[in-house]
């Protein structure tokens, strides 16, 4: 008993060593947090300009003598200038409104970065020279409000095409397609509606060309006109204002020439797009052996929407689709003696599939173990 006595007293005592061992070590991680908080207050004063120490000194200073913490405070505010001009252009400070001082709060040149990527971001299509109030609205309404069908009719009825520019009314789809391509009514109809609004393309453009002509028209009379004499005129200085007013205007009529031709070219691109989308929505509609046509960039766009001669590009796409047709039979036709063919047959029954796993007539399997009794039969008996 004593020894037992004896051992637990001394795991008592090695417990309570431990224990201070463990206690001594909490409090010196205490003291190195206490330590690591007090250097990142300091490091926090320093950063900001106003740390607490300064403070008492300013405060003890200034009970001893009023003049003397005035001429600090001037000496720190221009010890904190010389530190700001010191620092790079590029950096941005704000004043502390409860403490004197500035402190750092970003730096431009990242702020400038984020704006560059900001702005890569906005895709901003840029913007000519306002126009007059009035033609703008007037735009406005035409771009965002739908005109009525009498009115739509009246204007396009105004609007005449130049006998010589016969190009800008819009394909008809040609009667060769529409009779052996057995085409429904619902293409019809998609047809149809994208033939309208590529009269309206054909009509604006007309109206476009026939004012660039009468534009073009006066500044040809204007430029080939005589000079005046001093006997028309009253004054030399109503000669000089008509020659400046006259070269003023054929500047201005040469800048809308030239906005006219561009214009052109946009309507003209419009209207080939429409022509193709026609073709394109087409394509389902006629039979397969043809239907290519559709597709063919070679085929002109001419007064018709497949062009003048539709019927030998009809035969040349049925005569394409026919040998395409061949090909593919002839790569799957079967060839017995093609080596490294996998649908080759086996020679005589050899290396063949087991009755019961075919695909034929099911006799063949039961006439075959038949047989297979009768051979075993007649071994037992020899």
């Amino acid at each position: 008993m004593q020894s037992m006595m004896s051992q637990m007293m001394n795991k008592v005592v090695s417990l309570e060593e431990n224990y201070n061992e463990l206690a001594a070590k909490a409090q010196m991680c205490d003291d190195t947090n206490e330590e690591l908080s007090d250097t990142a207050v300091e490091a926090d004063d320093c950063t900001t300009g106003s740390g607490v120490t300064s403070r008492n000194q300013q405060t003890s200073l200034a009970g001893e003598s009023g003049t003397q913490t005035v001429g600090e405070s001037n000496s720190n505010s221009t010890q904190i200038q010389r530190e700001k001009a010191s620092e790079p252009s590029n950096t941005q400070y704000v004043e502390d409104e409860s403490e004197s001082g500035f402190c750092v709060v970003l730096d431009s040149q990242d702020s400038d970065v984020f704006s560059q990527m900001e702005a890569d971001l906005e895709v901003v299509e840029p913007l000519g020279m306002p126009v007059n109030e009035k033609l703008a609205n007037i735009t406005k309404s035409r771009f965002t409000v739908r005109m009525p069908e009498p009115k739509l009719k009246e204007k396009m009825s105004a609007v005449l095409t130049p006998g010589n520019c016969l190009e800008t009314r819009p394909p008809r789809l040609n009667e060769e397609v529409i009779e052996k391509g057995n085409i429904d009514k619902m293409a019809k109809k998609v047809d149809m509606r994208l033939f309208n609004v590529q009269k309206l393309v054909g009509k604006a453009a007309d109206a476009l060309v026939t004012a660039a002509d009468t534009l073009h028209s006066a500044v040809v009379q204007m430029t080939e006109r005589k000079p005046a004499t001093a006997s028309q005129h009253h004054a030399s200085n109503a000669c000089t204002v008509c020659a400046e007013t006259n070269r003023q205007f054929a500047e201005n009529a040469n800048q809308m020439l030239a906005a006219s031709g561009n214009v052109i070219a946009l309507l003209g691109a419009a209207q080939q797009e429409l022509s193709i989308r026609r073709r394109f929505q087409l394509q389902s509609a006629l039979p397969k052996d043809f239907a290519s046509i559709c597709g063919n960039d070679t085929i002109p766009i001419t007064d018709k929407l497949f062009g003048d001669d539709v019927e030998k590009a009809i035969r040349s796409a049925k005569e394409t689709f026919k040998i395409r047709n061949t090909s593919r039979e002839s790569a799957s036709r079967f060839h017995p003696y093609r080596r490294g063919s996998q649908s080759s047959r086996p020679f005589l029954g050899r290396g063949s599939r087991p009755a019961n796993q075919r695909g034929g007539n099911p006799y063949h399997a039961m006439k075959t173990s038949y047989r297979g009794q009768r051979s075993g039969a007649s071994r037992g008996r020899m």
